[in-house]
């Protein structure tokens, strides 16, 4: 079925142009351009094995934030919701059993792929702080788990030693050092298991980078947090972790070492972005293990790239043979700067 046959069930008048958005690497994306601008989404189920609990929590966490938000002059700006079919359903599903969205498009912003600049890491973990303390109030049982075991580090570890018994093409063969990294850290994952029992569980992003961000063009604010499908019960360091893999350093895709390192200052000023509306709120055990969370999440996602890797690139997407290789090595590059600068870093949270 035709992209514009799939709008014409939304019912918002003359369309001109649809045309791919290339930010995001789950959900098909589109910018429809017409009386009106509006995003179209077809949802991933390879990803997403349930779509409609997609579609559930999408629909009430739109309504809290408007709820929460209503009262500012320019709140709808502040998140994003979706439209009605003209069966007033919030989705469409086509013939081949696809689930597709219209959300509206946040005129007048921009989002970034990376940090450049103190300022848009402050602004960025800034707008996730306010989104976790928007929700202190919603009972996180209350959404779908979207992706199980997303950040569970034990299923991620079983996960990686299923893949190194059953190494593709030899691959295990070129990752000796990478295979010895992921043993030497594996007390992050215990410590996870023993810590996770005093940690209240929250509505959190899970997925708390800088490119899930809205900023205004003119101000460079931090808007609004968009990608919301993987927004889930979870611990507040997740997100924390996720801004400091994301911000404080450089991209994953970095192939030359000697760049990756944590920058102290970008750490600086998103950890006092994301502790603007958190402070208030986190409990001792929680401010106390922000720093973990980031060690957890880099050391996290490596070993998913070298799962990955490993398994023959099945799931990220890659441009040349060792990608995932080097994304891993990349990761734990940057989690050897974050345990080298983890006294100064302590410090600096310490002091906001």
């Amino acid at each position: 079925m035709e992209k514009l046959e799939i709008v014409a069930n939304f019912d918002i008048g003359k369309v001109k142009k649809i045309t791919p958005v290339t930010v995001g690497h789950i959900n098909s994306t589109f910018l429809v351009e017409g009386d009106n601008n509006y995003i179209l989404q077809k949802i991933n189920k390879n990803i997403f094995k349930t779509p409609t609990h997609v579609l559930e929590n999408f629909a009430k966490i739109s309504r809290h934030l408007e709820n929460k938000l209503k009262d500012l002059p320019d709140f709808k700006r502040r998140y994003v919701t979706s439209f009605k079919t003209a069966e007033k359903k919030d989705h469409f599903k086509d013939g081949k059993g696809d689930y597709w969205r219209l959300l509206n498009y946040q005129e007048d912003t921009k989002n970034l792929d990376h940090s450049s600049t103190a300022i848009q890491s402050f602004e960025a973990a800034k707008a996730y702080g306010l989104f976790q303390k928007l929700f202190l109030d919603f009972n996180p049982q209350d959404l779908h788990i979207t992706i199980a075991n997303f950040h569970n580090p034990i299923k991620r570890f079983e996960e990686y030693e299923r893949a190194l018994t059953k190494a593709v093409d030899g691959r295990a063969d070129k990752c000796l050092w990478e295979q010895e990294y992921v043993s030497k850290n594996k007390s992050l994952v215990d410590s996870f298991n023993k810590l996770k029992e005093n940690i209240p569980l929250r509505v959190v992003h899970n997925d708390a980078k800088l490119s899930n961000v809205l900023f205004d063009k003119e101000s460079g604010e931090g808007l609004c947090v968009i990608d919301l499908d993987t927004v889930m019960p979870g611990y507040v360091f997740f997100d924390f972790g996720d801004l400091v893999r994301s911000m404080a350093g450089p991209r994953e895709d970095e192939r030359d070492f000697a760049k990756i390192v944590i920058d102290p200052e970008k750490f600086r000023a998103l950890a006092k972005g994301y502790l603007h509306h958190t402070k208030e709120f986190l409990t001792k055990e929680e401010r106390e293990h922000l720093l973990f969370g980031a060690k957890l999440i880099i050391y996290l996602l490596g070993m998913r790239f070298l799962t990955d890797f490993l398994n023959g690139d099945k799931y990220f997407k890659t441009e040349y043979s060792d990608h995932n290789l080097v994304r891993a090595q990349n990761q734990f590059k940057l989690l050897s700067s974050l345990l080298n600068q983890e006294k100064v870093l302590e410090e600096i949270l310490c002091s906001i």
